[in-house]
């Protein structure tokens, strides 16, 4: 008998059972499935088999392939929030629009840290102007560790939970350590005490 999951893993493209395959961690050797191997031999069970569907899904998103997202979503295969999370730490805000507005599976607050992290302004205004994500005590840090002063400029200017005396402390301190002084002196002139 074959359940609505292996009519759907029958009825994939190859290019989609490859890179699911591709990413699928075999748990009794914890190598990477290579992409020769079939999905239906690589998993035991149906939780198996929904996994890999997730972690392709979470491969496309964070590879900015909108389609093959849409795709996904047409065929009824499994998201999570880390679709999402992927897709704003990679900057494919047109993904992260379109899941925000086609799907309902959510994301995390991590999505702005990712956008921080790795220099994608316009995904991170996104996030502070359509939703109410919250900045972690790690989200500036994060934009200045990797030298997006910008980012981490424009969240200390523009989100309230990124002004408080702690918060910006911690960015302070490790504006010391790290001798950013241009941070230094940009918190210096906005009344704070910079002096450790």
């Amino acid at each position: 008998m074959n359940t609505s999951s292996d009519f759907i893993l029958e009825s994939l493209p190859h290019e989609i059972i490859n890179h699911i395959s591709t990413f699928l961690e075999n748990a009794d050797h914890g190598s990477f499935i290579t992409t020769n191997q079939n999905i239906h031999e690589s998993c035991r069970d149906e939780t198996q088999k929904k996994y890999a569907m997730k972690r392709g899904v979470n491969y496309f998103c964070t590879h900015g392939d909108l389609e093959m997202v849409k795709y996904c979503h047409r065929i009824n295969i499994p998201f999570t929030k880390g679709a999402i999370d992927w897709s704003a730490r990679n900057g494919h805000l047109e993904i992260v629009k379109w899941l925000f507005e086609n799907r309902k599976d959510g994301f995390t607050s991590i999505s702005i840290d990712f956008a921080s992290m790795n220099g994608h302004l316009h995904v991170v205004k996104w996030f502070s102007k359509n939703t109410r994500v919250v900045c972690s005590e790690q989200t500036m840090q994060f934009a200045l560790e990797n030298n997006h002063t910008t980012i981490m400029k424009w969240l200390h200017e523009n989100k309230t939970e990124c002004q408080s005396k702690e918060y910006v402390h911690i960015i302070v301190r490790y504006a010391w350590i790290s001798h950013n002084f241009d941070i230094l002196l940009y918190f210096r002139d906005r009344g704070y005490d910079v002096n450790f």
